[in-house]
């Protein structure tokens, strides 16, 4: 894994599937033994991800992820394209649900969904490709791309619904170029979190799901698709972060 490219990407793929598959017991379990409710076996879900990614990390991978940050705060600008993919889904049909409760809800819940894919597709994912491959700044964010979406695939065993999964698929590409492009430019995995979590805050929100899969199209997964990808190759072409 630690030598060969395609190797890496598929066991990510497959590790991802297995270990959100294994976390969701713990809040199945208690979802329907004690009436626990949905949001939070979720909440619970996410949290014993990190956990487990956390383990492997310190177990395997040995990536030689930070949470600290070491470059230069202006970059927090950038935040303004999360703005943008919030934009985007506002565009989508939607039914907001705007009461005290579910907004609170949809924060927390977005905020930890957002934590935890950020923290292993680009803080993870991408420590462990600049740690063991010589890669470019580009390749790098193309393969946190093509992996996040990669595996949203699992979606249409939920949806039967294959072409909107494959506008999953291709936004969720997009999107994962464009945060690992940030990431790889700021070295600020927090920010990139909470951009993350506020996106899935507000789809929860005018979706009642973590995702704007309700409200897209194949037209938006490819309109998503190509945006996002102009975006962070301008990025990176304009700052040209190292990654060595």
């Amino acid at each position: 894994m630690k030598r060969h490219l395609t190797i890496t990407a598929i066991c990510f793929f497959i590790i991802y599937i297995i270990i959100i598959t294994v976390s969701a017991i713990p809040g199945n379990i208690l979802l329907k033994a004690s009436g626990l409710s949905q949001p939070f076996a979720t909440a619970l879900t996410e949290v014993v991800v990190i956990l487990l990614w956390l383990i492997f990390d310190r177990t395997y991978l040995k990536s030689g992820i930070t949470l600290q940050t070491t470059r230069n705060q202006q970059h927090w600008w950038m935040l303004v394209f999360i703005l943008i993919m919030i934009g985007g889904d506002s565009l989508l049909v939607a039914s907001y649900h705007l009461t005290v409760s579910s907004v609170l809800t949809a924060l927390i819940l977005g905020l930890l969904v957002g934590a935890a894919e950020e923290f292993v597709f680009r803080g993870l994912l991408i420590s462990f490709l600049k740690k063991y491959f010589t890669l470019t700044a580009l390749q790098i964010a193309l393969w946190s791309g093509v992996i996040f979406g990669a595996v949203h695939v699992v979606n249409v065993s939920s949806s039967g619904n294959l072409l909107n999964t494959v506008a999953q698929i291709l936004g969720a590409f997009g999107i994962g170029f464009l945060l690992a492009a940030i990431y790889l430019i700021t070295n600020n995995l927090w920010m990139i979190m909470i951009g993350h979590g506020l996106i899935d805050a507000f789809d929860q929100i005018a979706f009642s799901s973590l995702s704007n899969a309700v409200g897209t199209s194949i037209f938006t997964g490819v309109l998503y698709f190509v945006a996002y990808l102009l975006i962070g190759i301008w990025l990176l072409n304009k700052y040209q972060p190292r990654v060595r």
